[in-house]
């Protein structure tokens, strides 16, 4: 099984190096048959590429902020519902405590009171 391995990555690497050659060989005759480029045009060309780049990267890092911004604004509302919402639970609870309840001495002294 080893032997096996060893054979079908000698028989891909081989494939590989043929193939990086026949590449290497066919990118050096199009770079001979091309027009040569004006050094001018050429930095030009790189200013433009790497201005675009540029754009591209600042417009990538601008969405991430307004990502990162809307995503702290929902955690801040989220945070705020959470709060309102406590509060009013605790009204709800002060508001049920303040009620008559039948554990509240106060309850059955009134209705003590109502049946006499």
């Amino acid at each position: 099984m080893n032997a096996d391995d060893r054979e079908r990555r000698r028989e891909e690497r081989r494939r590989r190096r043929q193939m990086d050659e026949a590449e290497e060989s066919s990118t050096q005759a199009e770079a001979s048959a091309a027009p040569t480029v004006d050094p001018d045009e050429e930095r030009r060309l790189a200013r433009e590429r790497r201005r675009k780049e540029r754009e591209a990267a600042n417009a990538a890092a601008e969405e991430e902020s307004r990502k990162m911004q809307e995503e702290l604004e929902a955690r801040r509302m989220r945070r705020r519902k959470m709060r309102d919402g406590m509060d009013e639970n605790q009204d709800d609870s002060d508001r049920v405590l303040s009620q008559p309840s039948l554990l509240q001495p106060q309850y059955w002294s009134t209705v003590l009171n109502l049946l006499i």
